[in-house]
């Protein structure tokens, strides 16, 4: 098993929980933090800021061991403004075309399905905004056109964070890294919590790799009780409110818990999931333009037919698969051409 196919696995499930809490946010118009019909662990299930840290540090521990492997910090940061800029330009426009076109936005689908960002949303557009939307979409400016593309400014940072820790804390011993990652996460406790999500990948990639070097008595004890300490963090901060803080929490129990027992990673590492992980940024960046458009259509072609929401759970999540997937065979190959001609050109 290829030792990082697993996180590939959780990216995938990581994006379908994400296009879940979208499909519940469409139709009844709230996210999983006010919804009063489903509690606990369960809401979870359709939880997308918690998968959303949990893709940020799959994100920063799959880059701290490209560093470890490769040690080529400019090849690493050079492309990752186009990489993400390219992709972003499709489905900001398909956005700008629907909405002029009044294909998925209008204000009386957002009131019939209670979806006051159907309803408001187009009150803040104007022509004047797309072009720096699609320049700054690396950084999260296209959120107004696109609003999942918030993360992007999260998924451009992680690099450069883990290229600056790892270049400071290559040659300190473990107590002043400790130090340096605590000092880091306090910080962007402070002023941006999802930062800490990068930290925390970080700094998880740090322990498994110190770990595996090192002999320790008695692990499978010690596994067994740092699990059991986790899933208990895990389960109370599904008792407190919803959070992003608490959203962190709960990535970091579950990430580490999947780095400590290789029967979770066997499981992330199936064919399905490893998959939708190879699709999971499409599926990020194509969702909520389908959601808009096709699915909330749907939805109001078969809302008075029993289980009407689970068949619009289904239909969404097998076109968005399937169209993400025709997205990653044709469009993508495209992107990363037009990315590399332009870095080359840059070089030069």
């Amino acid at each position: 098993m290829n030792r990082l196919t697993y996180i590939d696995g959780m990216k995938g499930i990581s994006a379908i929980i994400v296009v879940l809490s979208h499909l519940y946010c469409s139709i009844y118009g709230i996210g999983v933090q006010h919804a009063s019909t489903i509690k606990t662990i369960l809401a979870d299930i359709h939880n997308g800021k918690m998968a959303v840290s949990i893709f940020i540090i799959l994100s920063a521990f799959t880059m701290a061991h490209l560093c470890k492997k490769y040690a080529n910090y400019q090849k690493l940061l050079i492309k990752r403004y186009f990489r993400l800029m390219i992709p972003c330009i499709i489905p900001i426009m398909l956005m700008v075309l629907c909405y002029y076109t009044k294909v998925g936005y209008n204000d009386d689908l957002g009131t019939k399905l209670n979806n006051s960002w159907l309803i408001w949303w187009p009150q803040n557009l104007n022509w004047k905004s797309i072009p720096w939307a699609l320049i700054g979409s690396p950084i999260g400016e296209a959120w107004e056109w696109l609003n999942v593309l918030w993360m992007m400014k999260y998924v451009f940072l992680t690099p450069f964070v883990v290229v600056i820790l790892d270049i400071i804390l290559k040659n300190i011993q473990i107590f002043q890294k400790t130090f340096v990652i605590a000092l880091c996460c306090i910080v962007s406790y402070k002023y941006d919590i999802w930062l800490i999500n990068i930290f925390a990948g970080y700094a998880l990639f740090q322990i498994c790799d110190i770990c595996s070097s090192l002999e320790i008595k008695h692990k499978n004890l010690w596994r067994i009780v740092f699990s059991a300490c986790l899933i208990f963090l895990y389960i109370m901060t599904c008792i407190k409110a919803f959070n992003d803080r608490n959203n962190t929490i709960k990535g970091v129990c579950i990430v580490s818990l999947v780095l400590m027992w290789m029967p979770l990673k066997n499981i992330f590492s199936l064919k399905p999931f490893v998959f939708l992980g190879h699709i999971s940024f499409e599926i990020y960046l194509l969702h909520l333009v389908i959601i808009y458009t096709l699915s909330c259509r749907f939805y109001i072609l078969i809302e008075h037919i029993p289980h009407s929401f689970n068949i619009f759970v289904v239909f969404t999540l097998l076109v968005t698969i399937i169209i993400s997937y025709g997205y990653k065979r044709i469009v993508s190959p495209l992107t990363d051409k037009i990315t590399d001609l332009i870095v080359n050109w840059i070089k030069k």
